[in-house]
């Protein structure tokens, strides 16, 4: 037999056996993506990927909006809210690091239904949401992914990227050593922009944040909300603000360093025609130290909506008075 022929007999046999092994390969990979799936159950929240980028997808759909930084996104949940401000669509348009700086305020009215006749925005003010130096956060860098086309494939294969997520070596050796990690970080994303968070087998973590040391709360900020606040009720939009709930140490932490005082905001936010909710910053449980974990989260939701509820049909009564005592006033 000829050199070439047998070389060329070799070659093709030994690209068929790469070919096989690269097809036994990926067919072995898919199977163990499956297995690992469904040891690991299914999830029907919202993958984080794609979480960002929804709530920026939001446009004329909403009756009442919560925004703020991350103790208001994992703080409240819009579905618990429901119970007690009925017949209303509302979304927790919160960001993890956000800033109530100018392009953030300015977003925050397009979410809302411009036909609807119960448009209301809920703010939630901590110190370091009013920080001028805070930048770095999922509002901006959402809004960075969406000049590509990542948001649209991201809204189509949202389930299947939420089942193939990745698995830390902790988690995947829990499933085969069927061993329990007792330090464990749970997280679910709820369509309606609740960002459910857990972390068991440690203790809370106090830590003073950072940007107190050089830097404090902006005055150019608080101007800012202010003037959203009054333009958005002279538009008929009602404004709620209250400061979420955390821990003692947290809160004379903030109220130590962050130059934050809540009192004169609270009389500047009123005077603008802004309505604010005093909570129990101590009552609810925390997993970090500074967010609510998800009981707490559902606790402080229902108490912080009823007293809203409660606000609203106050205020109400008060028109209906007004409109009766003049009766000729249309």
């Amino acid at each position: 037999m000829p050199a070439h022929v047998t070389k060329d007999t070799e070659k093709s046999f030994f690209q068929k056996v790469m070919h096989e092994r690269a097809v036994y390969a990926v067919v072995l990979s898919c199977l163990l993506t499956i297995a690992l799936g469904l040891a690991r159950g299914w999830d029907d929240g919202v993958y984080e990927g794609r979480f960002w980028l929804m709530k920026l997808d939001w446009k004329h759909c909403a009756d009442v909006v919560l925004v703020g930084d991350s103790r208001v996104g994992s703080g409240l949940s819009p579905a618990e809210m429901t119970v007690h401000l009925t017949d209303r669509r509302i979304f927790n348009y919160a960001f993890d690091g956000c800033g109530f700086y100018k392009e953030y305020l300015d977003a925050v009215p397009d979410v809302l239904d411009p036909e609807s006749h119960k448009k209301m925005i809920v703010m939630g003010i901590t110190p370091r949401s009013l920080i001028s130096s805070i930048r770095n956060d999922h509002f901006i860098y959402g809004n960075q992914k969406r000049k590509g086309h990542s948001s649209t494939i991201l809204a189509y294969t949202n389930d299947l990227l939420q089942f193939c997520r990745p698995m830390k070596l902790k988690e995947l050796l829990s499933i085969l050593l069927r061993y329990e990690n007792k330090k464990h970080f749970f997280r679910k994303d709820h369509p309606d922009g609740w960002s459910a968070r857990q972390v068991t087998g440690q203790d809370s973590v106090i830590s003073i944040h950072p940007e107190y040391v050089k830097n404090k709360v902006s005055s150019d900020i608080i101007a800012g909300i202010l003037d959203h606040v009054r333009m958005w009720m002279e538009s008929g939009i009602s404004v709620y603000a209250f400061r979420p709930p955390t821990t003692v140490e947290t809160f004379e932490v903030e109220n130590q360093h962050s130059g934050f005082d809540e009192a004169s905001f609270v009389k500047a936010f009123q005077e603008v025609g802004g309505i604010w909710i005093d909570v129990d910053q101590t009552a609810y449980p925390s997993y970090d130290g500074s967010h609510l974990c998800p009981d707490g989260a559902i606790t402080f939701s229902h108490d912080l909506s009823q007293k809203i509820a409660a606000s609203e049909a106050k205020r109400s009564g008060v028109f209906a008075e007004k409109k009766s005592a003049n009766p000729f006033k249309p």
